[in-house]
């Protein structure tokens, strides 16, 4: 008789748990249906409730089923336009633990291999611009421009800054021996030195601080090996080919400048000697200032700096 009543009352608590457990069932399941109403869905929402009613599906699996295909086709669009609006965000990290998660609570789904793929793209893409800021540019590119005195010659001395004529002027140099400078989380500065060519004409079409002792002369165009120094001390060899060939005979040219940079400008002051080292000939001076742009481009980019990156994406999807 005991085993009789304790198999009675086991039998009682199984199915008064059963039914305590359908209640729970159907109470979850109506919050979900009753959510799947509205025209905007809360996927944090569904989710959990999902995951409880997953806990109370026994006896109920396939009235569980039909619900989790519902949720799933609602929320599944929803899921990947969020995982792409944290890629957008440049909110990698968590775009990549959504891309895994939704891997994890779905079955194999195309379109989860490609928004995959296109995070993997955008995580790779992110880490190189890192891995790059810490590079030197191996180029530069500048513009520039002058204002430079007339021609003139010690003996005559005069060097005073009047009929300005405007010099521009281009640039390309290699840039050596960089070294650190400063270091920061965003961005690493580079002290370097440069070689390169340098082409430059002399505009005489216009002129400031003009005064009466302005005399035309002939525009020149001033071809130039280049050499800078830690940015700041500048040497040009050059040969100087005047327009007017009836007025001045082509010249060399040395030119000595001095730059102050600030972050892609310079501010220079230049001195120049004109000669065609003919004793009989005296040689010409020019002085004046300049602005010029700073322009870095080219970093190197190698087939083992490429694998750094593929390791980099690794490590960042395992944190």
């Amino acid at each position: 008789m005991k085993i009789i009543f304790f198999a009675l009352i086991l039998i009682g608590a199984h199915q008064a748990f059963s039914q305590q457990n359908n209640d729970e069932f159907y109470t979850i399941s109506g919050k979900i249906e009753n959510l799947l109403r509205y025209k905007a869905k809360n996927t944090i929402q569904l989710r959990t409730l999902l995951e409880e009613l997953k806990e109370h599906s026994a006896s109920n699996e396939s009235s569980y089923n039909q619900i989790k295909r519902r949720v799933d086709n609602v929320l599944f669009p929803l899921e990947i336009k969020l995982v792409r609006s944290d890629v957008y965000n440049h909110n990698y990290k968590e775009a990549v633990k959504k891309t895994e998660l939704l891997k994890s609570s779905h079955s194999y789904d195309y379109r989860i291999q490609k928004l995959e793929k296109y995070v993997d793209r955008k995580v790779f893409k992110y880490c190189k611009k890192e891995m790059m800021k810490e590079r030197p540019y191996l180029v530069s590119i500048e513009p520039s421009i002058s204002f430079l005195t007339q021609e003139t010659t010690i003996e005559d001395g005069n060097f005073r800054l009047n009929n300005l004529q405007p010099s521009y002027s281009l640039g390309i140099y290699a840039r050596v021996n960089n070294k650190i400078k400063t270091q920061t989380t965003k961005r690493t500065r580079y002290n370097y030195s440069q070689i390169g060519l340098k082409a430059e004409y002399r505009d005489t079409s216009y002129r400031i601080a003009t005064d009466t002792a302005y005399n035309k002369l002939s525009p020149y165009t001033n071809l130039q090996l280049s050499f800078l120094i830690r940015k700041t001390l500048g040497f040009d060899f050059g040969y100087v080919i005047y327009n007017d060939k009836a007025k001045e005979d082509d010249l060399y040219s040395f030119t000595l400048s001095f730059y102050i940079p600030i972050r892609f400008v310079s501010l220079g002051i230049n001195g120049r000697v004109l000669s065609d080292f003919n004793q009989e000939s005296p040689s010409l001076l020019q002085f004046g200032g300049s602005l010029k742009l700073n322009l870095g481009c080219f970093k190197n980019y190698t087939l083992r700096d490429r694998e750094e990156t593929q390791a980099r994406v690794l490590k960042y999807k395992g944190n």
